[in-house]
């Protein structure tokens, strides 16, 4: 008799709002997904699930930094890694920061869970391949992505000195 297993995959999310996600993680184990959740930058950082990720969902505003910032720390190791940059209101100037900082989508609260499930399930499909896609229409790839060392702890990360331009708390572009 034969059985069948699920190949489960594993999102993280990273946003100290995370009632806003109780329906996207019930729709999200349907599909054989998991979502792992982290209120604040630190606590994802310590992750071991960081490394294996498929993908993830990070708020622009979290409690102990920017998300700005954590994506372009990111970048710098998994720079193929699919990551959804989710902001409060919509502003062209994030959105313009995101696509500078590689964030493979924007989106805005509240959430749109169709769009974040169709994310998702792009992510754990095809995640070298994918497209960064925002509100405005705009369009671009990652140029000549870096292949980082998945073996190394993303949680060893030392923060960025001089990383923001001065009198902004902004991630640089």
């Amino acid at each position: 008799m034969r059985t069948h297993t699920t190949a489960w995959h594993t999102a993280l999310v990273i946003d100290p709002d995370l009632e806003a996600y109780t329906h996207l993680c019930r729709l999200a184990a349907t599909e054989g997904l998991r979502l792992q959740m982290h209120t604040n930058a630190t606590a994802a950082l310590r992750s071991a699930q960081l490394r294996k990720a498929s993908a993830v969902l990070l708020a622009a505003e979290l409690p102990d930094g920017s998300g700005f910032e954590l994506l372009s720390r990111l970048r710098q190791h998994r720079s193929r890694l699919p990551i959804c940059l989710i902001t409060r209101t919509y502003c062209a100037d994030d959105e313009r920061l995101a696509l500078r900082c590689r964030a493979t989508l924007y989106a805005t609260k509240p959430l749109d869970i169709a769009q974040l499930m169709q994310f998702l399930r792009h992510a754990t499909r095809m995640p070298a391949q994918m497209t960064m896609a925002y509100p405005s229409g705009a369009a671009a790839t990652p140029q000549q992505p870096v292949i980082a060392d998945q073996t190394s702890p993303l949680s060893a990360i030392p923060p960025r000195e001089n990383s923001l331009p001065r009198g902004s708390d902004r991630a640089p572009p």
